[in-house]
């Protein structure tokens, strides 16, 4: 109990669960605004200033600590997945309302299946097109959003 305790204090938990309170309800700035300066707070936790979402829009992101992973062949993975790579959980803000644009994982040290890739390569995201309270039942686009 205490090792997954201490696994989910990690400042990339840290970056994953602040994004899932702030995508998952829409709620006042000051409290967007207190969640960010609480988390920028946390050891592991950096400010990295300019950064673009996988939709192309701009903000500033807070990222945290860079971890490595090493994959094995013990799951079945093929040769050319396996390796061992870093990469870092960001979470990237409207620089003007404060609402989140993106939480993703973004590649610092390539290796394994990401061998090819340059650091800074978006492994995973998760963006949040708009968010609010309605009463209405929320229509789906015209055309998908790429």
């Amino acid at each position: 109990m205490e090792r997954k305790r201490a696994e989910t204090n990690q400042p990339r938990h840290k970056v994953l669960r602040a994004g899932r309170v702030l995508q998952d309800a829409p709620l006042p700035s000051d409290v967007r605004a207190g969640l960010m300066r609480a988390l920028a707070e946390q050891p592991g936790i950096t400010a990295i200033g300019e950064a673009v979402d996988p939709l192309g829009r701009r903000g500033v992101a807070l990222a945290s600590a860079s971890t490595t992973r090493t994959v094995t062949a013990e799951f079945g993975t093929p040769p050319e997945e396996q390796g061992t790579f870093a990469s870092r959980e960001e979470i990237v803000f409207d620089r003007e309302t404060g609402e989140v644009l993106a939480v993703q994982r973004v590649l610092t040290e390539p290796g394994g299946a990401y061998r090819d890739r340059a650091p800074g390569f978006v492994i995973s995201y998760s963006v949040i097109r708009d968010s609010g309270w309605t009463d209405s039942r929320p229509r789906p686009p015209a055309k998908p959003p790429f």
